[in-house]
């Protein structure tokens, strides 16, 4: 179960970042019905004499050719060489975390790359063909699409609906941001980075790591949600020197600090350098302390880049003014503009 459950996550991961390039391929599907004739319209044509056969005719190739341009223009709304972009990472994707699944024989793969060389034709000839064998091949996509989706969201909902045993030390801990579109090595990354902090606070008080392993309640796509449970104390410690830390991470992501001043804020927090204590009385490495600020920052980082809010067992420690959020949306559109420059300049 744990499998097919981790396979649901993963999938609907790669799906919500490649959200806008669907959009684009679902909408394109939706437009079929407008490029086909309902058989009612040759019944009656059955019925029509001449004159009026060739005036239904005539109709007929008007109402198609204006349809084609108004698809048309839809589909020209992406040039070529970003479709196949998309669709080259999208892939990608896929592959990189089932490949088993999704290689080169698979039904979707297959449709996906195709749409390269359909997209291409429909873009460049304007026929009313080459726009209708684009449209079909969306179509087939979203169908497919919408019964994986289907499936997938009643794996996760039924998981996030099962009892779980919860043992009497344990604790549960939530952690939410609203960035959207983490891709799936960020999504897993801060995860791993979350059971690294724990393992080496584990460590420090001296409890079994192995023993007291963090587990996962629940865990939520499109922005960051996830709900663990683990050892009450390392689970206490780990809270309690986030939330102390907010100050910070608030000021990390306004850019009115400088990661380098993580270490000085650190020796702030009362929990931190309580914790600090402990592993000295636990006989632990001296160097466990610099360890220590590694593993925050790692997680810091990623989960807390380019949000507006975030949330700690439903305690605020990012809630940014609409001024703040303007700054951080255009802090994110120039680092995009640089990145895509850079891209530019390689090529």
């Amino acid at each position: 179960m744990l499998g097919v459950f981790n396979f649901s996550i993963n999938f609907k991961t790669v799906i919500d970042k490649h959200e806008g390039l669907l959009e684009y391929i679902k909408h394109i599907s939706s437009l079929e019905d407008e490029l086909t004739t309902s058989p009612i319209f040759f019944y009656d044509m059955k019925k029509a004499d001449s004159n009026k056969k060739l005036g239904q005719l005539s109709l007929l190739g008007k109402t198609l050719i204006k349809k084609t341009d108004e698809t048309m223009q839809y589909i020209r709304s992406k040039r070529p060489a970003e479709v196949y972009e998309g669709l080259t990472n999208l892939i990608t994707d896929l592959m990189q975390f089932d490949n088993d699944m999704f290689n080169d024989n698979n039904e979707l793969i297959i449709h996906f790359r195709s749409v390269v060389d359909l997209h291409t034709d429909a873009y460049s000839e304007r026929h009313h063909i080459d726009v209708y064998k684009m449209i079909k091949k969306c179509n087939e996509i979203v169908l497919i699409l919408d019964k994986l989706l289907s499936n997938v969201d009643f794996v996760i909902q039924d998981w996030n609906r099962i009892e779980i045993f919860i043992p009497e030390n344990y604790t549960i801990f939530s952690i939410f941001s609203n960035r959207k579109n983490y891709d799936l090595s960020e999504y897993l990354k801060i995860i791993k980075n979350l059971n690294e902090l724990y393992s080496l606070i584990c460590m420090m008080l001296k409890i079994d790591a192995e023993k007291n392993k963090l587990l996962i309640k629940k865990i939520e796509t499109g922005s960051f949600f996830s709900q663990l449970f683990g050892e009450t104390e390392v689970i206490k410690s780990i809270k309690e020197i986030l939330i102390g830390l907010g100050t910070f991470i608030r000021d990390l992501v306004t850019g009115k600090i400088k990661k380098e001043k993580f270490e000085n804020r650190c020796s702030e927090i009362s929990s931190y350098m309580d914790l600090v204590e402990k592993a000295k009385k636990n006989t632990c490495d001296p160097t466990i302390e610099k360890a220590l600020n590694k593993k925050l920052l790692d997680l810091i980082e990623p989960i807390s880049e380019d949000s507006t809010e975030l949330y700690i067992d439903n305690i605020e420690i990012i809630g940014l003014a609409q001024t703040e959020q303007k700054e951080i949306e255009d802090q994110i559109k120039d680092k995009l503009l640089i990145e895509n420059h850079n891209n530019s300049s390689k090529e």
